[in-house]
C-alpha cells in the first residue's frame, strides 16, 4: 500500500499495529477498506471549489452551468476532441453581440469545434455608392472591384475565405458549400482539418539528385501547414494565421523574414555530428528534380522550400558534404488522431498495457510497474546511459539476448517496453523480435523522461509521455513468437509508429498483434502479413488476434487461418481484397474498408466497407454468412453476405423497384473520397459530390466509416440550430468547409 492510502491505519496506537500485524493484518484490511471512502470524499472536497467556474469544472458540470445560464441544449458530441465548455464560457459575451459577425464567427467555433470565420457577403458585393452611406477610406471598408494583377499576395486568396474581390450580385439562396455573394448572406468558413506540429523529422533524399529532399520521411510529396495561433478577443474576426491552412509559397516567405511570429519551418543539417539551422527560402520546386544549375545558386547555409509540395534544396557546397543529415521542424494537416502522429495517445497506451499487479490500470507517464525491461532508441539528451541505443536494430538484439538468457517461465512474466525517443528515420531490425514463452513486447513512440534523483539526472523504467513524436521505421517489423503452449499469450504491442512496409509475423504462436496509432504500408503495400507454416515443427499462429486501432493500414493477409482480426477507427486501403484471410473472424467498427474481405465470418458496425476496384458482388466472401452481422453500414451491393441491418444502398433502395433505377441508386450512393493516401490532408474524408445519405447511416445518425468517432454531422447538425436563434431577422447562412 501507498503511504498514502495508510493514513488512516496510522492513526492507531502503535501497540494495536504490532498485535494487528501478528494476526495476519485484518485490521489494515479494513481500515484500507475506510481510507479509500475517505480519499474520495477528500477528492471530492478539493474539486468541489473548481467546479462553481467553468474554466476549471469536471466535463460533468458544463451542461448543468449551461442551464443556468438559459443555454439551449445541443446533441451530445461524443468525442474525444470536444468539449461544450467554451459554448457555455461565451454565452454573456455572444449575447451581448448577438446578430454580429465576429459573434456568429464564435458560436460557429464554440458549437463545432472548428476554426471559423464569418464573411458578410454584403462586403464582397459590387454595389453602387450611396453619398449619403459612403464606404472607404475612413468609412466602411468598399468591396474591391478591380483586380491588381500585381499584388500576388491578394490573387492567391482568390476564391477562398479571404478573397478580398468583389462580385456580382447572386441572387439564388445561399447553400452550404457555395458562396453566393448577396446583401443578406453569410458565408460561415469551417476548417475540419487539424495542424499537428513535428519536430526533427528526417527528410528522405532524392535518389540520383545530389541535394535534393522530400520533407516526408517516406519520400512522397505532401503539403506543409501552418501552426494557428488563438484569438485573443470575441469581437475580432479570424486572420489567416488564426485558422489551420496549407502553406503557400508566398506565405512561408512572408514567414519567415518575419520576426513577430515563429517560423513554420526549422531546417538543420547536420555533418559530421555538428547541427546547425539553415536560412529557409521559399521556392517554387514543381519543374522536378537534379537541377545542379539551380542549387549553384543558392549560398552556403541556405536551404530552398517548396511547402506546396513538401521538397527541399540545399545549397551546392551543403550538399557536397559527406555523411549529410537533414531534419526538419513543421506541421502536418489531419482530420483527427488516427495514423501515426504527434497526438496524445496515452489513452491508447494505457489500454494496451496489461493489469497492474492490484488489478487496476496503469497510469502512462507514471513508472509503470507492469514493465519489467526497458530500453530506448534515440539520442542521450545528454544524460549518459548504456539503455539508449542509436538504432533499432541494437535494441532488438538486446532483448533477443535478456530474453535468451531467461528461463522460461521468466518470460512469461516479461513485459518489456522499447520507446523511439524522437522522430527521426530508422532502419527495420534484420532479425525478427522473439517473443519466446508468453513474452510481452511493447514498441511505443514515446519520450522517456529523465527524473532528477538523489541529485542525479537518470531515467526511470517505465516514465514515459506517448506524445509529440512520429518515428519512421524503414522496412519490415518481424516478430516469432515461439512458444511451446497450445493456448500461448505472447504478444507484440506497437504505438505511434509510420512504418514503411510491413508487419511480418513469421510462422510460430503467436497470440496477440495489437497496433494502435500506426501508420502501415505508408499507402503503397501490404500492412501487415501472417506467414504460413514453415515445416512441422512450427505453428501457423492458429490462436492470433490481429487488432488494428486509431491505425492506417495496407492489405491485412495471412496465409493460414487466424483468430481474429478487429478493426476499430482504422482506414485500410489495399487494391484487390483489402483483409484476405485463409480463415478467421472479422470484425470491423467505425472503420473504413477500401478493397475486398475473404474471412471465414464478418460482423460491421457503423463501417463503410467500400469495394474499391472489386466488382461490387465479389467483394464479400464469407465462409458463413449465417454468422455475424452488418450494421449501421455501407455494404456493396449484389453479394452475398451476413443479415444486414440499416444499411446502405439497403434503405436508398426500399422503395425503389423499377430494376433501371435500382441500379441508378447503387451506382449514387458508392461512397467518393477525397483521398486515401496516408500523407494527405483530407485522408478518408467522404467527397462533398458523395451521396447524403452515407451522411447519417451510422447508429447514432452520423457519418460512419474511420472519422465516425469526430462526430461531424452532429456538430453541423448543432451548429444549424444554433444560427437559428442567434441570426438576425433576414440574414441568411451557408456553411463551406476547408480540408
Amino acid at each position: 500500500m501507498s503511504e498514502r492510502s495508510e493514513r488512516l491505519y496510522e492513526r492507531l496506537p502503535a501497540v494495536v499495529r504490532r498485535r494487528d500485524a501478528e494476526q495476519g493484518g485484518p485490521l489494515r484490511a479494513l481500515a484500507a477498506v475506510l481510507q479509500a471512502e475517505w480519499d474520495a470524499l477528500e477528492a471530492e472536497a478539493e474539486t468541489l471549489g473548481d467546479n462553481w467556474a467553468i474554466e476549471t469544472c469536471e466535463e460533468w458540470v458544463v451542461p448543468y452551468i449551461g442551464a443556468s445560464l438559459g443555454v439551449e441544449g445541443l446533441r451530445e458530441v461524443d468525442s474525444v476532441d470536444f468539449s461544450l465548455r467554451s459554448y457555455v464560457a461565451n454565452t454573456l459575451a455572444r449575447r451581448r453581440r448577438k446578430g454580429t459577425a465576429a459573434a456568429t464567427e464564435q458560436l460557429a467555433r464554440d458549437v463545432t469545434g472548428y476554426p471559423a470565420l464569418a464573411v458578410e457577403l454584403f462586403t464582397r458585393t459590387l454595389v453602387s455608392t450611396h453619398l449619403g452611406h459612403l464606404r472607404g477610406a475612413d468609412h466602411l471598408p468598399a468591396p474591391v472591384g478591380t483586380v491588381d494583377l500585381r499584388d500576388t499576395r491578394a490573387l492567391e486568396t482568390v476564391d477562398g475565405p479571404f478573397d478580398p474581390f468583389a462580385r456580382s450580385a447572386d441572387v439564388r439562396p445561399i447553400t452550404q458549400g457555395v458562396v453566393r455573394p448577396n446583401l443578406p448572406n453569410l458565408a460561415l468558413h469551417l476548417w475540419r482539418v487539424r495542424s499537428w506540429e513535428l519536430s526533427g523529422v528526417s527528410a528522405a533524399p532524392v535518389p540520383a539528385a545530389t541535394g535534393w529532399y522530400r520533407i516526408d520521411p517516406t519520400g512522397i510529396d505532401a503539403p506543409l501547414f501552418n501552426l494557428p495561433r488563438g484569438e485573443d478577443d470575441i469581437t475580432a474576426l479570424a486572420r489567416p494565421e488564426h485558422v489551420p491552412h496549407r502553406l503557400t509559397r508566398l506565405d512561408l516567405d512572408a514567414l519567415a523574414s518575419s520576426s513577430d511570429v515563429d517560423p513554420p519551418v526549422v531546417v538543420h543539417i547536420e555533418v559530421g555530428g555538428q547541427i546547425r539551422p539553415l536560412t529557409v527560402r521559399s521556392c517554387d520546386l514543381s519543374d522536378g528534380f537534379g537541377g545542379p544549375l539551380r542549387n549553384s545558386r543558392l549560398p552556403g547555409g541556405t536551404v530552398a522550400i517548396d511547402p506546396v509540395l513538401g521538397r527541399l534544396l540545399l545549397a551546392k557546397e551543403d550538399a557536397a558534404s559527406p555523411d549529410v543529415s537533414i531534419t526538419v521542424d513543421h506541421s502536418i494537416g489531419r482530420p483527427g488522431a488516427v495514423g501515426a502522429g504527434p497526438f496524445d495517445r496515452t489513452a491508447s497506451l494505457i489500454d494496451q498495457l496489461p493489469r497492474q499487479a492490484d488489478g487496476s490500470r496503469p497510469r502512462a507517464g507514471t513508472e509503470l510497474d507492469v514493465v519489467s525491461w526497458h530500453r530506448g532508441v534515440g539520442r542521450t539528451d545528454g544524460v549518459a546511459t548504456d539503455e539508449v541505443h542509436a538504432t533499432l536494430e541494437e535494441a532488438v538484439a538486446e532483448w533477443n539476448t535478456h530474453m535468451a538468457a531467461l528461463t522460461s517461465d521468466e518470460r512469461a512474466e516479461t513485459v518489456g517496453l522499447l520507446t523511439i525517443d524522437d522522430s527521426r528515420s530508422y532502419d527495420a531490425p534484420a532479425k525478427a523480435i522473439g517473443l519466446p514463452d508468453g513474452a510481452r513486447l511493447y514498441l511505443v513512440a514515446a519520450s522517456w523522461l529523465v527524473s532528477v534523483v538523489d541529485g542525479v539526472p537518470r531515467r526511470v523504467a517505465g516514465d514515459i509521455a506517448a506524445r509529440g513524436t512520429r518515428p519512421h521505421v524503414r522496412g519490415d517489423i518481424q516478430v516469432d513468437g515461439t512458444g511451446a503452449g497450445v493456448t500461448p499469450s505472447a504478444g507484440l504491442f506497437l504505438n505511434g509508429l509510420l512504418v514503411e512496409g510491413t508487419v511480418r509475423v513469421v510462422a510460430g504462436d503467436l497470440s496477440q498483434l495489437d497496433l494502435a496509432h500506426c501508420t502501415v504500408g505508408a499507402g503503397t503495400g501490404p500492412g501487415v502479413v501472417v506467414e504460413s507454416l514453415l515445416d512441422e515443427e512450427r505453428m501457423s499462429n492458429a490462436s492470433l488476434s490481429v487488432r488494428l486501432t486509431a491505425c492506417v493500414s495496407g492489405a491485412i493477409r495471412a496465409a493460414a487461418a487466424l483468430d481474429e482480426v478487429a478493426l476499430v477507427d482504422t482506414l485500410a486501403v489495399a487494391e484487390g481484397f483489402v483483409i484476405d484471410l485463409d480463415g478467421g473472424a472479422v470484425s470491423v467498427r467505425s472503420s473504413t474498408t477500401v478493397g475486398g474481405i475473404r474471412s471465414t465470418t464478418l460482423a460491421a458496425d457503423d463501417a463503410i466497407l467500400a469495394e474499391g476496384d472489386i466488382p461490387p458482388a465479389d467483394a464479400i466472401k464469407v465462409d458463413q454468412p449465417q454468422e455475424g452481422c452488418l450494421r449501421y453500414s455501407y455494404v456493396p451491393w449484389g453479394g452475398i453476405t451476413p443479415r444486414r441491418h440499416r444499411c446502405q444502398p439497403d434503405l436508398a433502395l426500399s422503395d425503389v423497384t423499377d430494376p433501371a433505377e435500382r441500379a441508378r441508386v447503387v451506382a449514387r450512393v458508392k461512397p467518393s473520397f477525397r483521398a486515401l493516401h496516408p500523407s494527405d490532408p483530407q485522408l478518408g474524408v467522404l467527397g462533398s459530390d458523395g451521396p447524403p445519405e452515407l451522411l447519417t447511416t451510422s447508429s447514432d445518425t452520423d457519418e460512419p466509416g474511420v472519422w465516425h468517432h469526430l462526430r461531424h454531422a452532429t456538430r453541423l447538425a448543432n451548429l444549424g440550430a444554433a444560427l437559428r436563434n442567434h441570426l438576425r431577422f433576414g440574414l441568411d447562412a451557408g456553411t463551406i468547409h476547408h480540408h
